[in-house]
């Protein structure tokens, strides 16, 4: 009977241990660098290990806002924080983007007034 036990164990040990080779979990260390922004533009941002190589130096109506956002490993798992404020940047730069091009950009000005204290307008 102990044998039987014992060698029911080790099977069952042994499939273990190949399930979990075969299927490591899917988290990240803490200092791994596959938590970042995943797209260079824009305002829909998402965190994971897909992180561009290079990005483009042009800019899009509100790039200001995603400094109210960042990637952070939280047990194991890449997540997105978000800033309250970038809520409020984002709508303030989605309202601009009804008006033409110039009108966006002199509107997407006041929204950056608002919200980076760093930013001393042009104008």
């Amino acid at each position: 009977m102990n044998r039987l036990l014992i060698g029911i164990t080790l099977v069952f040990l042994a499939c273990v241990s190949v399930f979990v080779y075969l299927n490591p979990m899917s988290t990240i260390d803490q200092n791994s660098k596959e938590c970042s922004i995943e797209q260079c533009h824009g305002l829909d941002i998402t965190c994971g290990a897909n992180a561009p190589d290079q990005c483009t130096l042009e800019y899009h109506l509100g790039d200001f806002c995603r400094m109210f956002i960042n990637c952070k490993v939280s047990a194991g798992i890449c997540t997105t924080v978000v800033d309250d404020t970038f809520a409020l940047c984002k709508d303030c730069v989605e309202s601009c983007q009804q008006e033409d091009l110039v009108d966006a950009s002199d509107c997407e000005n006041e929204c950056r007034m608002l919200f980076d204290n760093n930013y001393e307008s042009q104008y």
